[in-house]
């Protein structure tokens, strides 16, 4: 497997507006052969079934795994944000980047977790060990390469194994956080904990309780040889404006000398977080994108088609209007006009209409769902998935059947809620939405057939004859 273990790396700026002359600005994708990935697949499967076996899996970490994504996480989180504030509570929420996490993995310290907590033993344990010894590396950068140099850390970036090992290597972080009372999800080595709180117990939390869990994350860092990203660790809270404003403190120490302000918007996973989780910022930076993008696809409309056209919208627009989408339910009214500004800028663009032209009978004709329909689509598709086990538990722990008996589709439990900001939970506005459908598409067969029945009813809602 010896040629398998060698890597041509190819550094790849994580973002196009970052900054191409600073280094940690890069991604360091590994190039491998084609023989080690089959061989790292037929790995992957068995330890993964392994692992769901005697059940290994981590729920609240997210990546690379079937049926979870950054959407589910953040609707989760957004979820459980909402309640709080719902209850008059705030949510203290710390962000939190690891330094190179994927590079200075330990490999000694990886054989021993897979060892003692996944029970890999005898000819495995010595396949993994063969798999993570000995492997080198060079760079590429245009048509210069660097000498191979040997690997003694890390696990490597676009290999087929190195995600779910990554994983396995930092399952203990979550008993840590969970251990001080707070609540943890990831996405590889991005991670959200979080805390709910009354008002009242503000300078407790704040002064002791985030400095002491920090304590214990940091001490799991050492003892795992990661670091966090300092520049890129962030703190807010969360909440309605009346319990925000009761709030005093603006930061937190989270070791001597080392204060953290709390920020009042965050970039989270692709998505921009306020404390009021009104999307202000959010929407404003989505429709100056989307804008933009459609300016560039008017300059190209001379040279395609009205479908080539379509296609365009659908991935570069339509992808980024989508994200995440089933967090935007119960947004106000100038939220989501602004968001259908959106749809309704790549409907003129592609139809060559004026802009103050309407443009309801023209989304008609394209047949594309307005956005507070396609708001809802996202959320009864996450719920059908949930509902048959095709979502992650933490979104399936929130739709839970009423009554089991007397009916092909029974309804779902409903969430009472005091405020504005609970009906907008996914809790209750999954079930809600849910229990409207006709039992029809609630009982579709299939994912592909239940998107198909429900498309078909939400377009009869979007635009009545």
């Amino acid at each position: 497997m010896d040629g398998a273990k060698s890597a041509l790396l190819t550094p790849l700026l994580k973002n196009d507006s970052l900054d191409s002359s600073n280094l940690k600005n890069y991604r360091p994708v590994s190039n491998l052969a084609f023989v080690g990935k089959i061989i790292e697949k037929v790995v992957q499967i068995r330890l993964e079934e392994h692992m769901k076996k005697n059940k290994l899996d981590m729920p609240f970490q997210s990546a690379y795994k079937k049926n979870h994504s950054t959407e589910t996480l953040l609707i989760r989180v957004v979820n459980d944000l909402l309640i709080a504030s719902d209850e008059g509570k705030a949510t203290v929420v710390m962000l939190l980047d690891l330094s190179a996490a994927f590079d200075t993995v330990d490999h000694n310290k990886l054989l021993d977790i897979l060892y003692r907590e996944i029970g890999v033993s005898g000819t495995a344990l010595a396949w993994f060990r063969s798999y993570l010894s000995g492997r080198c590396q060079r760079v590429r950068v245009g048509t210069h390469e660097s000498v191979d140099i040997t690997i003694k850390f890390g696990v490597p970036q676009g290999s087929v194994l190195g995600p779910i090992l990554f994983n396995i290597y930092i399952r203990s972080l979550y008993a840590t956080v969970h251990s001080q009372s707070f609540n943890i999800h990831g996405f590889a080595d991005d991670h959200q904990i979080y805390k709910a709180f009354q008002s009242a117990i503000e300078h407790q939390i704040m002064t002791e309780k985030i400095p002491q869990c920090f304590s214990e994350i940091t001490k799991w860092m050492k003892s795992h040889y990661l670091q966090l990203n300092p520049g890129k660790t962030e703190i807010m809270v969360f909440g309605n404006q009346k319990t925000l404003s009761k709030l005093q403190i603006k930061g937190v120490f989270i070791s001597p000398g080392v204060c953290i302000r709390l920020v009042s918007v965050a970039k989270n996973l692709g998505f921009y977080l306020d404390s009021t989780l009104d999307f202000t910022t959010q929407i404003k930076k989505l429709k100056s994108s989307c804008f933009n993008k459609l300016r560039h696809i008017a300059k190209m409309k001379k040279f395609l088609n009205i479908q080539q056209l379509q296609q365009l919208v659908s991935a570069l627009i339509f992808s980024n209007l989508d994200y995440c989408n089933a967090i935007y339910y119960g947004a106000s009214s100038k939220a989501i006009k602004q968001l259908q500004s959106i749809q309704n800028r790549a409907c003129a663009t592609i139809l060559g209409l004026k802009r103050r032209e309407p443009k309801s009978e023209h989304l008609k004709k394209l047949h594309w769902l307005k956005v507070l329909e396609r708001i809802e689509f996202k959320i009864l598709l996450v719920t059908y998935k949930a509902l048959n086990g095709i979502a992650p538990d933490y979104i399936s722990d929130l739709v839970k059947y009423y009554n089991l008996s007397g009916s092909r589709s029974p309804s779902l439990q409903t969430h009472v809620s005091k405020t504005s900001y609970g009906d907008r939970a996914f809790i209750s506005c999954a079930a809600k939405l849910w229990n409207r459908l006709p039992e029809a598409i609630r009982t579709s067969p299939s994912v592909k057939t239940f998107k198909t029945q429900l498309k078909t009813h939400l377009f009869k809602k979007s635009f009545p004859t």
